[in-house]
């Protein structure tokens, strides 16, 4: 009787101690889990947060070219109206030196014209003195004229110049 029991404890202390081994290895396999799905969860989080800086790097990427581009544009636009206003102010001086060049014609064919009526009226002698006069006169306006084209040049020059410089400020 005394065996039976001693065996039936030992039994008892075994099953006890093959229970308690199966909850240790329950415990550790749900740690194990727990563990896998943290690490999981981490992974997933990493990923997202590495598609999240990617996303903003193209963002900023895109934002840079069309800066890029819109600066671009505008120095087109500008050398665009510089060319249209040199262009302009090209186109004028030439209008301005055609009309000078008009009046000149004018002038010396009114000039003309004067001296052929004086010749009708005078005499030889009263008309080749005034002829010299004349002459004189003539060559002393041009003379004026060419001067003051030069001076007129000279000022277009400068201003030209002031422009390029506040232009360029």
């Amino acid at each position: 009787m005394m065996r039976l029991k001693k065996k039936k404890k030992k039994k008892k202390k075994k099953k006890k101690k093959k229970k308690k081994k199966k909850k240790k290895k329950k415990k550790k396999k749900k740690k194990k889990k727990k563990k896998k799905k943290k690490k999981k969860k981490k992974k997933i989080k990493i990923k997202i947060k590495i598609k999240i800086k990617i996303k903003e790097e193209e963002e900023e990427e895109e934002e840079e070219e069309e800066e890029e581009e819109k600066e671009k544009k505008k120095k087109k636009k500008k050398k665009k109206k510089k060319k249209k206003k040199k262009k302009e102010e090209e186109e004028e001086e030439e209008e301005e030196e055609e009309e000078e060049e008009e009046e000149e014609e004018e002038e010396e064919e009114e000039e003309e014209e004067e001296e052929e009526e004086e010749e009708e009226e005078e005499g030889e002698e009263k008309k080749k003195k005034k002829k010299k006069k004349k002459k004189k006169k003539k060559k002393k306006k041009k003379k004026k004229k060419k001067k003051k084209k030069k001076k007129k040049k000279k000022k277009k020059k400068k201003k030209k110049k002031k422009k390029k410089i506040e232009v360029i400020q």
